[in-house]
């Protein structure tokens, strides 16, 4: 305590001891404030402990001298006694309470010669002071942060007292399943700071899809976070678009509404991409290539991209047998079907085969016939012989002779014919080539 703050609280208990009672004949205003001046007993006891505190202070035993002081201000509440004592909460490295303590000894003596020193003390001191803000909520529990800087972290869990700096400060409280929270506060001196928080239960949307492994995220956002269905995503109330995706479906969009504290739930239904494979068919120049009963390309045909699946394929050309089997097209797979076809007979060939046909089956006809007249001929000779019927029977036996000979000289023709522009059926290549598409191919 320095010299002047000595003489200034000498001076203020002299000042106390001064203070007697007013004689019986004063002004009934005079006896009231008589009144309420302590008696010099009480005078001195104040005294007594303000001079304990000036000890202990100098001894620098700040606690045991604020103690004193306190005591002291509680039986007279004397400027001096709360200069000291404002001096003490220095000390004591609690600038709020030193502030404060000021604050009251400017108010109690307005005139200070050290007002303007006094002054800037207490607003040195207003910016180091640090003012327990008492944060509550419901539910409690919620992590309490500072608005304005975020980097400090949570500060506590309410309900907590948090030392804030005086004047404005913005709180922020978090709570999962809540909406996040935020008030601004006016930190003061000397009065209760208490903010309080009622949180709204957050929203949430719930997505999951009919295909395991799709991701969702909410669209809109820069930097979506891409989370594996199903997943439970908080919100704040409002219209939010939800996007999922997965490898071989087409993107799901869709957009809901949530209300304050709705709880909802969105199954996808996932669409499959198709799925492409190519096909190519080698053989026969010419002939035309028939998928399903419809026309898709002549030969030769460069790949031909397929959605995967089973057809019905036919590769046909004039003057060949044509030829029909069913392929499986792989996804991502080239399937190659190599066809031969077979020739079938030419004008002459069938003019040749079905003539010598023809001639056996008359000249085998004509035959029987004349042999049937030549026996019966040598029946009426044996009954009634005559020259003449003898040498008519020789006639038609030799006749029908012929005709059996030309019968089976056409039979031969006919069958050698047959036999010799036999081709068999068409055919393909049965062990289908399926291979990776080549590289660069298109």
């Amino acid at each position: 305590m320095s010299p002047g703050a000595l003489r200034r609280a000498c001076l203020g208990v002299a000042l106390l001891a001064a203070l007697a009672p007013a004689r019986a004949g004063a002004q009934p205003r005079r006896a009231r404030e008589e009144q309420a001046k302590p008696s010099p007993a009480v005078i001195a006891e104040a005294q007594r402990r303000f001079a304990r505190g000036n000890r202990l202070y100098k001894q620098g035993d700040y606690r045991e001298a604020q103690l004193a002081y306190q005591a002291a201000l509680d039986l007279y509440p004397e400027p001096t006694i709360l200069y000291n004592l404002a001096q003490t909460y220095e000390k004591l490295r609690d600038p709020a309470r030193a502030a404060i303590t000021f604050e009251r000894f400017l108010r109690a003596r307005p005139k200070s010669p050290d007002r303007a020193a006094v002054e800037a003390r207490i607003a040195k001191l207003r910016q180091e002071a640090r003012v327990e803000v008492t944060v509550t909520s419901y539910p409690p529990g919620a992590a309490i942060y500072l608005a304005s800087d975020r980097s400090g972290g949570v500060r506590g869990r309410t309900p907590f007292a948090v030392p804030l700096p005086l004047g404005k400060q913005r709180i922020r409280v978090e709570l999962a399943g809540f909406v996040p929270a935020e008030r601004t506060l006016e930190v003061v001196l000397g009065e209760a700071n208490l903010v309080d928080f009622q949180l709204e239960r957050r929203s949430s949307i719930r997505v999951d899809a009919d295909v395991p492994g799709a991701l969702a995220w909410l669209g809109g956002s820069r930097l979506p976070a891409r989370q594996r269905v199903p997943h439970l995503f908080e919100v704040d109330p409002g219209r939010h678009r939800i996007e999922v995706e997965l490898a071989g479906f087409h993107p799901v969009s869709r957009e809901v509404d949530v209300r304050p504290g709705e709880q909802l739930s969105l199954l996808v239904n996932l669409r499959a991409l198709p799925r492409f494979g190519r096909l190519q068919v080698e053989g026969a120049p010419g002939a035309s290539v028939i998928l399903d009963g419809k026309p898709l390309a002549s030969l030769p045909m460069a790949p031909t991209k397929l959605a995967t699946g089973t057809y019905r394929v036919s590769v046909e050309r004039d003057g060949h047998r044509p030829w029909e089997g069913k392929l499986t097209i792989t996804e991502n797979r080239l399937t190659v079907a190599r066809v031969s076809l077979s020739p079938t007979r030419g004008i002459v060939t069938k003019s040749v085969l079905y003539g010598s046909a023809g001639l056996a089956a008359g000249t085998l006809i004509a035959g029987a016939v004349l042999g049937a007249l030549a026996l019966r001929a040598e029946r009426d000779y044996n009954t009634l012989p005559e020259r003449s019927k003898l040498d008519d029977g020789k006639t038609k036996a030799l006749l029908a002779d012929v005709c059996f000979a030309a019968a089976g000289a056409a039979a031969l023709a006919a069958v050698i014919t047959y036999f010799a522009t036999e081709r068999g059926p068409s055919s393909a290549d049965l062990n289908i080539a399926d291979r990776p598409r080549p590289e660069g191919a298109r």
